[in-house]
């Protein structure tokens, strides 16, 4: 989740394998990071969720956080394949990165075998997918808002767990603040 102008305010956590392998190399890092920002910044114009390929040919999408009008931030969900687009391959995307001194690391079969463990969804399945998070965040932010969300409790077998102490709490202490 990141705010308004593009900061963290959740950890940069649940990278498949294979966005990990990239995003430890600082040029390919760079290159997923402007995929972001551009991303947000389609988000933020339209206020609604954007769907796009990033720089590595898989799906990702920014859905934006709006209570009242207001652009509060985005939450950044992804790192899929399009079913109908499966061509598009590894060995494409190695190829499209090769210039960018991805190094030999890219090249062995860990890339390959990360990449055929990320999941493929269809064009239907990825409309629904960012329809509902963008939904869903309707209300997460509104009940933030107005402040029902530090004291809702979850039971799910386990007793009076607080939302807070998730990997969500530091958004959820952010956007009470703003």
């Amino acid at each position: 989740i990141v705010d308004k102008e593009g900061h963290y305010i959740t950890k940069k956590q649940n990278y498949s394998e294979f966005c990990s392998i990239f995003r430890k190399n600082d040029k390919l890092k760079s290159l997923c990071e402007k995929c972001d920002v551009k991303a947000l910044n389609r988000s933020f114009c339209t206020s609604s969720p954007y769907i796009y390929r990033c720089h590595s040919g898989l799906i990702d999408m920014a859905i934006p956080l709006v209570l009242n009008g207001e652009y509060l931030g985005a939450i950044l969900i992804g790192q899929a394949i399009l079913l109908s687009n499966e061509s598009y391959g590894v060995e494409r995307i190695l190829d499209k990165n090769v210039g960018k001194s991805i190094g030999d690391s890219m090249k062995d079969k860990s890339v390959r075998d990360a990449y055929d463990k990320l999941q493929k969804f269809s064009h239907e399945e990825l409309n629904s997918i960012a329809n509902m998070v963008y939904y869903s965040s309707f209300y997460i932010v509104e009940n933030i808002k107005s402040k029902k969300w530090h004291n809702h409790k979850i039971d799910n077998n386990l007793e009076n767990l607080e939302l807070s102490i998730s990997p969500v709490g530091p958004a959820v202490n952010h956007v009470k603040t703003t």
